[in-house]
């Protein structure tokens, strides 16, 4: 049942070109030691006009909500990020749909297979309307907040907070371009309403929010923060359409309007994202909802953010009637400063009238109650069926926020009631969120490591929706499947069988577990029966017994050979691979105490680096590329000729058989298939080449079927045609999420593990 399990390597292509003699062990090997490569996304761009508001969306796409905003440069380029498309991908060109400050529309059409389209166009932020901001010198104490604030260095922070000064103190001897704002963002607030919080306690849910918030000594006048942009995942999770914002802010948390916020913004479809920023100074304020940033940034790049109470000058001040921002991009230099009420290139926020002297005054605001450093799920503002969190790579948010009660900063470690928001939706994606131990909060998702799923038969189509979770827990290794069982092995050698039943949300009870223990490194599957090996070379049989109350002890053992590591199985016959390269198969007994006499041998090769059965028949693929077939019999001796040479190609890297089909794939990512037809010689004519795609890992058989594992994570089945010179189209595409790494099949079914 070997064949049936197979990890896609998480590396680079190069690399895997580099590897032409790997078998599926060495593929198997490397799958754990290296890490996945970035994001799918490519920076991508088009050359439109100077400054455009567009939207973008697949060609001719029926789904309103797919298409996210995208707004052109002074030098003309709208800049985004999208997967590079290739000829079978059902979305292969998109449209930008844009219009100018007077309505004007226009558009233009995206090839996403084009390699024009993924070429670079850097933005050179000295030609953006703005104005150059030199890096700060000398003694930075020397200068007036108003001084500071004038020539675009932000608020400066009290040097007896040393982080925060420190931080400010990294973004002000940077230099800069303070940049004059050109866009409009549809990010929209959502300050958490009383009814949103349950009670006063450490950690709660709080739509649509996530993050930490002070609150126990309010009057929070300003706050500051440093985040890097993440990485999203295109379709990760099993996510169409998300958007979310990265920020810090003051109010808002259990008052509702008085929110003043700044920060990044990130929207994706599975084949586009795009990045922003944004301030707000919630809610109906004309001078600031719709108010979009200056400039985009990019997933990398640093972000240093700055929101205050202020009064007309831009000094702080809880009464002064107005909202402050500062953003800056320490990686690109760009800057937002919108810290005077008569600033230009941008202006501060009147406030609202205050609830507090005119509580019947439309959004009335309550000022500095809390402070929040938060990742805010907006998914529902954009579609009408997504409220997932945009996949994404980890983000670290350090800040503090200065309390007018105590005349210090308070931070996560010092501020004497802090909230801990936690995910709140019952989705795909999952957010953990978690507190360092001075002004951190962590943001990651979680399960996406270990998330199994299931095929139901529906192909690609705008979307790859066609899976179902049956699992999502992060301690599976690997999966199996054989006759419509599904079996997965955990890292910590638990053993685990499906009964079926999918997920419900992060609920997901349709396991039933086999066996526990440490030992245990693999395990195979043919038809009903289990079998596992374990890191001593023994070998068991599950007699179908599940754990109970007294143990798991539901198996019995067939081998005890320090030698074995790899195991096959396929028919109602059992074979075994010694570290020695010699071959064995089982007659079924099992062993006495440590004597286990069922096993005759059948090669004896230094070369056999893996072994893949099909019902009677078994392969061996050798570490110089040849693959053999058993003609049946034993070994007499130190003879073992019972092989026949099928193939002597250098290249190929790995075999699956099923169905009394044997198929190859080799380094180049070429797959081919037997013909049956033996070697003469070294000339090997008995092969069909059915795909030539330099992105395909790993493949598996099942009956008749055939799938592919692309280093994309998209997975493929196919159709039964061969190629025509370069030209090999007999590929359905089933999923493309770029986190699977593992495939199997078993009788009706196709299932994906990702990691």
């Amino acid at each position: 049942m070997f064949k049936n399990r197979v990890a896609r390597p998480r590396r680079h292509k190069l690399i895997r070109r580099c590897l032409p003699a790997l078998g599926l062990l060495g593929l198997l090997s490397l799958t754990s030691a290296e890490t996945m490569a970035a994001s799918n996304y490519r920076a991508a761009a088009v050359l439109a006009k100077p400054g455009l508001k567009c939207k973008l969306a697949a060609e001719n796409s029926p789904n309103p909500d797919a298409a996210i905003a995208v707004f052109t440069d002074h030098d003309g380029f709208a800049r985004f990020y999208a997967v590079r498309a290739t000829q079978q991908d059902a979305v292969q060109r998109l449209n930008l749909a844009c219009t100018d400050a007077a309505g004007a529309a226009s558009s233009y059409s995206v090839d996403l297979t084009a390699a024009q389209t993924f070429a670079a166009h850097p933005l050179k932020l000295a030609d953006e309307p703005g104005t150059d901001r030199p890096a700060l010198q000398g003694d930075p104490m020397s200068y007036t907040q108003a001084q500071l604030l004038e020539a675009g260095y932000g608020l400066r922070p009290d040097p007896e907070n040393a982080s925060a000064y420190s931080r400010w103190l990294s973004a002000a001897q940077r230099p800069g371009r303070v940049l004059v704002p050109s866009q409009t963002t549809h990010h929209v607030p959502s300050p958490i309403s009383k009814a949103a919080v349950p009670n006063s306690t450490a950690s709660l849910t709080a739509p649509f929010w996530t993050g930490s918030v002070l609150q126990g000594d309010p009057q929070y006048v300003l706050t500051e923060a440093s985040f890097n942009v993440p990485t999203a995942v295109p379709g990760g999770d099993l996510t169409t359409v998300t958007a979310l914002s990265i920020w810090n802010g003051l109010g808002g948390f259990n008052t509702g309007s008085g929110l003043i916020q700044g920060g990044a913004t990130i929207y994706t479809t599975p084949a586009v994202a795009s990045y922003g920023i944004f301030r707000e100074y919630c809610c109906g304020d004309p001078d600031s909802n719709g108010y979009g940033g200056a400039f985009t940034p990019k997933p990398g790049d640093q972000i240093y953010s700055e929101e205050w109470y202020c009064d007309a000058t831009g000094a702080p001040n809880m009464n002064g009637g107005y909202g402050c921002t500062f953003l800056e991009n320490l990686t690109s230099g760009a800057i937002l400063n919108c810290s005077k009420a008569a600033g230009t290139p941008c202006w501060s926020v009147k406030a609202l009238p205050l609830c507090s002297v005119n509580p019947n005054a439309g959004n009335c605001m309550t000022l500095g109650a809390a402070a929040e450093f938060i990742i805010e799920n907006q998914s529902p503002q954009v579609s009408t069926t997504s409220t997932a969190f945009t996949d994404l790579s980890p983000v670290t948010m350090a800040g503090s926020a200065y309390s007018l009660a105590t005349k210090s900063y308070q931070t996560i470690s010092s501020d004497p009631s802090v909230y801990l928001l936690t995910d709140f939706t019952d989705t795909t994606t999952r957010l953990t969120v978690s507190l360092g131990t001075s002004d951190q909060t962590y943001f990651s998702v979680a399960g996406t490591a270990d998330t199994i799923r299931s095929f139901t038969g529906a192909a690609c189509g705008a979307f790859c929706d066609g899976w179902i979770t049956l699992d999502d827990n992060t301690s599976t290794k690997t999966i199996v499947a054989s006759n419509n069982n599904l079996y997965q092995l955990h890292t910590t050698g638990s053993i685990w069988k499906s009964t079926g039943v999918a997920c419900s949300g992060t609920y997901c009870p349709g396991w039933t577990k086999y066996d526990d223990n440490t030992a245990n490194t693999a395990i195979a599957a043919d038809g009903n029966s289990l079998f596992k090996l374990e890191t001593n070379g023994q070998i068991w049989k599950s007699t179908g017994a599940p754990c109970n109350s007294k143990g798991c002890n539901g198996w019995t053992m067939l081998d005890d050979n320090p030698a074995a590591v790899q195991i096959a199985a396929s028919g109602g016959n059992l074979y075994e691979l010694h570290s020695t390269g010699q071959i064995w198969k089982s007659t079924g007994v099992v062993c006495s105490g440590t004597y286990c006499p069922g096993w005759y041998r059948l090669d004896f090769s230094p070369d056999a680096i893996s072994i893949v059965a099909d019902g009677s028949k078994l392969y061996q693929l050798q570490s110089n590329g040849q693959v053999l077939k058993w003609d049946g019999a034993g070994c007499n001796g130190a003879s073992c000729p019972s092989w026949t040479l099928l193939d002597n190609n250098p290249l190929t890297v790995q075999i699956a058989a099923a169905g009394g089909h044997l198929y190859e794939l080799h380094s180049s990512g070429q797959v081919w298939k037997s013909t049956g037809v033996a070697c003469s010689g070294t000339y090997c004519p008995g092969w069909t080449r059915i795909d030539d795609n330099l992105a395909t890992t790993a493949i598996v058989a099942q009956g008749n079927n055939l799938y592919q594992l692309h280093d994309t994570g998209s997975v493929w089945q196919w159709d039964g045609g061969g190629c025509t010179g370069a030209s090999c189209p007999s590929w359905t595409k089933l999923d493309a999420n770029p986190l699977t790494v593992q495939i199997a099949a078993g009788g009706n079914h196709l299932y994906g593990f990702l990691q």
